[in-house]
């Protein structure tokens, strides 16, 4: 047998195993659910779903919810958050002057940490 036989060989094998060890976990798993229902799990929920919008706090959450969302958007709006295109605040000028400044303290901190060129130590 050549090399090639022998890796298309161990590639079959391979992904036979793979293949085999998902169909078990998903016969595993329709067994599992077979044997323990979740009709049950369905029935609390909505008694505790019912529950709460008896007593009226989902009613609450979404006022709560609307009102955040409302002073978000007049916030955004008057400019409280002035932030440029690029995500910065807008006092730090454009992408391209903090781009070259960040290249600039770089460049300096190398050259403290270079070796002199030409020098035989």
């Amino acid at each position: 047998m050549s090399n090639l036989e022998i890796a298309l060989i161990m590639t079959v094998v391979g992904m036979g195993i793979v293949f085999a060890g998902i169909l078990i976990l998903w016969g595993l798993m329709a067994l599992m659910v077979r044997i323990w229902p979740h009709d049950a799990d369905e029935g609390e929920a909505e008694e505790d779903m019912t529950s709460e919008a008896e007593t009226g706090e989902v009613g609450d959450l979404k006022a709560r919810a609307a009102a955040t969302a409302v002073a978000v958007a007049m916030s955004l709006r008057q400019g409280l958050f002035n932030l440029t295109t690029t995500g910065a605040p807008a006092s730090a000028g454009s992408s391209w002057r903090v781009t070259t400044r960040a290249l600039e303290i770089n460049q300096g901190t190398q050259s403290f940490n270079r070796k002199p060129r030409g020098s035989g130590r």
